[in-house]
């Protein structure tokens, strides 16, 4: 079972902002920032942007500023991974397309077990950890506006236009919970906890005739 946390932000230019005020979180111990197919040397202005980048935050920024910021290119490298699913797989659910969908892109952090954060019993290595979840086909995370809890939030003329899924373990709630209200607190940034993962309906998807 998962449970799931969204942080608020104005626009999906605010994001590697937000990304970094959660890595850099005085509670994180260690985070994993990784990319796949289709993002991997998908244009030439990535690959040269990543020969300057010293650090995995700065190669985090490179991939966001090329792959996710663009919406041109957004489009096209999510048509590109329907395409390549299809092509390997033949005709696909939506539930499984939703899910591959989120393997390009792999951000993870782990929490410090200490005197810091409070959580000071020993713990299986994996309890404190939780996922970043940034979808190729909507980085922005729009889905979330079908989310009852995430209703009050939408009563503005304008609601929010980036909502980052982060997702953990039953069993780490009160960990993370505890650390998304610090988080808030110190960013000025605000946060929904426990939100309801909404499932796609079953569909199937191919791609249109060449």
């Amino acid at each position: 079972m998962k449970l799931c946390f969204i942080l608020l932000g104005r626009d999906l230019e605010e994001l590697p902002a937000l990304l970094r005020s959660v890595f850099e979180h005085p509670w994180v111990s260690s985070f994993q920032v990784g990319f796949g197919p289709p993002l991997v040397r998908s244009s030439r202005a990535l690959t040269e942007a990543l020969e300057h980048a010293h650090s995995a935050l700065e190669k985090l920024d490179a991939y966001l500023a090329h792959c996710v910021l663009d919406r041109g290119m957004v489009d096209r490298l999510a048509q590109m991974h329907r395409r390549q699913l299809v092509r390997r797989h033949g005709p696909i659910e939506a539930e499984a397309l939703d899910k591959a969908a989120t393997d390009a892109i792999d951000l993870s952090l782990r929490l410090r077990p200490d005197e810091t954060t409070g959580f000071v019993l020993p713990a299986p290595p994996d309890l404190g950890e939780a996922r970043i979840v940034l979808r190729l086909d909507d980085p922005s995370g729009t889905r979330w506006y079908q989310a009852s809890e995430l209703a009050e939030h939408f009563t503005a003329e304008v609601p929010p236009g980036l909502l980052v899924e982060m997702r953990t373990g039953v069993e780490s709630r009160a960990r993370w919970a505890r650390w998304v209200e610090d988080w808030s607190r110190t960013t000025g940034r605000a946060a929904v906890t426990d939100v309801e993962l909404i499932p796609h309906a079953i569909v199937r998807w191919e791609p249109p005739p060449p």
